[in-house]
């Protein structure tokens, strides 16, 4: 699975107390919400003994506190970097991220990566946050794989996957592709990712 997740912790009370104490990396890629969980209670105690060695005052559980985010993280599905929403400006939530990683997982189990690069791509455009609901919608738009993100290999991608029977090769050579896939390519109909280094665009019939 071409599945990477790493992500460096920081606490909201080591922060408000002017320090960043989030400096090691931590491979989440195959973990579930128990391990997320225990990281963070083992965090906890690491960030105080090092509150503990910077500050002149003394820090006990509760000045590190129990909010944490990522300040920094590398996730990425086939060679694609995923981004995260930062509402407050400081990082991503590590549940937020930790939720997503588990749903790529669970998702490669019944379908193919491509599939589930188009899902992450088409959350990203529609704003969906569910990866279920992403899923099931994405599922009834088609893919196509092509050489470049063009209005030309749209429309020879469609002719070729999509419309074989019905355009014989002779009249092809007289089709437009690239007006074709123009046509496709209007108001978000098609839309455009990457897996593996492979081009493929995901359209809306």
């Amino acid at each position: 699975m071409n599945l990477k997740a790493s992500i460096f912790l920081e606490s909201y009370g080591a922060y408000n107390g002017g320090m960043l104490l989030g400096d090691r990396e931590y491979d989440i890629t195959n973990f579930d919400l128990g391990d997320l969980n225990s990281l963070i209670r083992a965090t906890k105690k690491l960030h105080l003994a090092r509150a503990n060695q910077i500050s002149h005052s003394h820090w006990d559980e509760t000045d590190v506190g129990d909010e944490w985010f990522c300040p920094d993280y590398d996730v990425s599905f086939c060679g694609v970097q995923i981004v995260f929403n930062d509402s407050i400006g400081l990082g991503a939530s590590p549940y937020t991220i930790l939720e997503k990683v588990i749903a790529i997982r669970n998702a490669t189990e019944s379908h193919n990566e491509v599939f589930v690069a188009g899902v992450l791509e088409y959350q990203d455009y529609s704003g969906i946050n569910d990866f279920s609901e992403a899923a099931r919608l994405f599922e009834e738009r088609i893919t196509l794989k092509v050489e470049a993100f063009t209005d030309y290999e749209l429309g020879y991608a469609l002719v070729r996957d999509i419309y074989p029977d019905q355009v014989n090769e002779t009249f092809r050579a007289y089709i437009d592709y690239e007006a074709f896939g123009r046509s496709y390519g209007i108001n978000g109909a098609a839309l455009g990712f990457e897996c593996g280094g492979e081009k493929y665009y995901s359209i809306l019939l």
